[in-house]
């Protein structure tokens, strides 16, 4: 009788794996060669012997193991990427936040040096000032589209809609 132990072995019966003492017995009268397991558990397991095809099923499997896992770690790292831009964003957002918050509070420093000026004006200078950044903010951003076609379609959108504010404005 000659024995090994092995991690594991699949049974003949279930075709589940039995981790256990294997055991390879002598041939029968039919000669065939009987592979058992003894198990863990101590029972007995007439297992398939491990074959070409399981070596290579085997193989295949850990080769599908280490293409998910690089899946997975560029998962990983499209995420890490949205995630850092979302943060520069956040960055952004924030420092513009402050940036309108500074803003706010010089106007709140003119409104109450203009004391008695007049209020139409003083709402006027706002909204011109608000007026100005935010069309340099817009003309950043529409420098950033980098399809061409959208690019064009947006440029027009707003040479449009700035024609239609000086038209008014000519009035």
């Amino acid at each position: 009788m000659n024995g090994k132990f092995l991690s594991r072995g699949k049974r003949e019966d279930t075709e589940k794996w039995v981790e256990g003492y294997y055991v390879e017995l002598p041939k029968d009268q039919h000669g065939e060669q009987l592979h058992i397991i003894i198990g863990l558990d101590g029972q007995y397991n007439r297992i398939i012997p491990e074959t070409a095809a399981h070596k290579k099923e085997i193989k295949e499997l850990k080769k599908n193991i280490k293409e998910l896992e690089a899946q997975t770690k560029s998962a990983e790292n499209i995420k890490s990427d949205y995630e850092n831009k979302l943060k520069e964003l956040d960055d952004r957002l924030n420092a513009s936040r402050a940036e309108s918050d500074k803003h706010i509070r010089e106007l709140e420093e003119q409104i109450k040096k203009a004391g008695q000026a007049d209020a139409a004006l003083i709402e006027y200078k706002f909204y011109f000032s608000e007026m100005q950044d935010n069309l340099k903010n817009f003309i950043g951003v529409l420098d950033k589209i980098s399809d061409a076609d959208k690019k064009e379609k947006f440029k027009g959108a707003a040479v449009k809609f700035l024609n239609g504010i000086l038209e008014e404005l000519i009035k």
